[in-house]
């Protein structure tokens, strides 16, 4: 409680005023400011006001309204019922430690509302929601606590035995679908394509998991190390620069888009499973789903931190470029030898990020191309089944179900959002980073009469010319807008050659209709 009111209360006050009117009906408002990590108050709480002259707190029952009154009537000559008149003053009205320990008392709605306007004040508080669930689905070997991230040998044996756990449980829980009769024979009815479909998904996403766990636990240090090298970024920024970095923005849209696609993505698996085995064997169904949502979101969940991690690159990209104008440094910094280690450090941190890119590239590597090739055979296989035989929508042995389109589309909605957003993050955050670039070589012409300015321009252009930074997935895969191209137009044909698969399906179909119905004519 001490440290709250220690942040919240002002700290001095003179005030000397004359009134010469009787003032009967006073009225004090009042709002609590805030520092935060940008040296800068903004207001902590709900402005609130109260009367001087009713004081009976226990009807207004207002948050510091009786501290505010101590204040009043221990620093200043208002210290009486109303009305004021005269010579009013305030002598070195500060707040006490005592009093305040002694007055302050918030309520349990106060305290609610507190926690409901809580804002992240760091980087690490910003994306703890996607890092905790990532160390929740076992690929990364630390989760946030306390502001700051933690990796010991503990967090690493958690996500090797959990993942571990997951795939013996899968496997487990086929072995028990196998061995009853009811749920085997509700397989066995299934499409032989779905079915053959149905394994390969269940095998591919077991490795997939398995590399994507083994990769991210080898570079755990290195992913960290992202972490860290941004958070220093932010602190260099805010302290050399005076820059407000918006974290509340970013928070906000990982719970958005986080709960909306586990919300969907989770009843999807579940209710397909339990439609498919018709409300029995629920104490093998679920444990199955549940194992395959694990093994299945530790990838997807990969990539969206992938996408998230571009996207604070572009962030301070696009800070930097608002930073980089000769009007903010000129009056920010003057012409003397401030502005000049400014601009180094300009420099450095835009080098930085751009090894940032590469270490990104190195962590994710496997991971990406993995999930990659997951996505895309995955994605083709449930094209065929929607586009080629939806026609056919009983539940016999020979068609698909209404219910399993469903949840194939369901399940697509991943795949496509990582391979259509992803390239779309990658090449906007290469992008931000070349304008940096060309701001950063006009340093010599905003500044014609600086020396360093003019040797940090030609070291730059050395530099660029040497590190041609790209976001890559595997060996050769450039992560950028062709990508999106080339999956376009794989997809697009593929559906072509399923719609005339399907046509000359039903051609033949029909051509041997009318061969039977000329036989049965003739009398043959």
């Amino acid at each position: 409680m001490k440290q709250l009111v220690d942040q919240f209360l002002l700290s001095f006050l003179l005030i000397n005023c004359i009134s010469n009117v009787p003032l009967k009906d006073i009225t004090i408002e009042a709002t609590f400011f805030k520092k935060d990590n940008t040296n800068q108050f903004k207001p902590f709480m709900f402005p609130f006001n109260f009367s001087v002259c009713h004081q009976d707190m226990k009807y207004q029952l207002i948050p510091f309204s009786d501290l505010v009154i101590e204040h009043l009537r221990t620093y200043t000559n208002v210290n009486h019922s109303c009305p004021y008149m005269g010579h009013m003053f305030a002598r070195q009205l500060m707040t006490d430690e005592a009093r305040t320990e002694e007055h302050v008392s918030l309520s349990i709605n106060c305290l609610k509302m507190v926690a409901v306007r809580w804002e992240p004040g760091s980087l690490h508080e910003s994306v703890s929601l996607t890092t905790m669930g990532q160390f929740v689905v076992c690929c990364s070997g630390f989760f946030p606590r306390g502001g700051e991230f933690v990796i010991n040998k503990w967090t690493r044996l958690y996500s090797v035995c959990c993942a571990s756990l997951a795939v013996l449980g899968l496997c487990g829980c086929l072995y028990a679908i196998g061995l009853n009769d009811e749920l085997r024979s509700r397989v066995l009815q299934l499409d032989k394509l779905v079915l053959s479909i149905m394994g390969m998904e269940l095998v591919i996403s077991s490795l997939v998991f398995i590399l994507t766990v083994l990769s991210l636990q080898l570079g755990a240090r290195q992913h960290l190390g992202i972490y860290e090298r941004l958070a220093e970024i932010d602190r260099r920024l805010m302290r050399d620069f005076g820059a407000n970095l918006n974290y509340r923005k970013l928070s906000r849209k990982n719970i958005i888009v986080l709960s909306v696609v586990g919300v969907l993505y989770i009843s999807a698996v579940n209710t397909a499973l339990a439609r498919g085995a018709a409300g029995h064997q629920l104490e093998v169904v679920v444990p199955a789903a549940l194992c395959y949502i694990l093994i299945t979101s530790g990838p997807h969940l990969t990539g969206y931190v992938h996408m998230s991690l571009t996207e604070l690159l572009s962030i301070r990209f696009r800070l930097l470029q608002q930073i980089l104008q000769p009007q903010f440094l000129y009056k920010r910094f003057g012409k003397g030898p401030l502005v000049e280690r400014r601009l180094r450090s300009l420099v450095d941190i835009v080098k930085e990020l751009h090894y940032i890119i590469l270490q990104i590239n190195e962590v994710y590597n496997v991971s990406l191309w993995s999930a990659m090739a997951h996505d895309f055979t995955l994605s083709t296989s449930e094209l065929y089944i929607i586009f080629a035989r939806s026609d056919n929508s009983s539940n016999d042995a020979g068609g698909v179900s209404l219910m399993l389109l469903g949840f194939l589309c369901v399940c697509m909605l991943v795949p496509f959002y990582k391979m259509l957003i992803a390239p779309v993050y990658c090449s906007r955050s290469v992008d931000e980073g070349r304008r940096c670039l060309r701001l950063l070589e006009q340093l010599d012409d905003w500044f014609p009469h600086s020396a360093p300015a003019k040797q940090l321009v030609e070291a730059m252009m050395r530099w660029r010319w040497q590190f041609k930074v790209e976001f890559t997935s595997g060996t050769s895969i450039t992560l950028n807008k062709t990508v999106i191209t080339l999956f376009a137009s794989i997809v697009c044909n593929y559906l072509l050659v399923l719609i005339q698969f399907a046509m000359t399906q039903k051609l033949g179909e029909q051509v041997e209709q009318q061969k039977v119905a000329l036989q049965e004519w003739i009398g043959i």
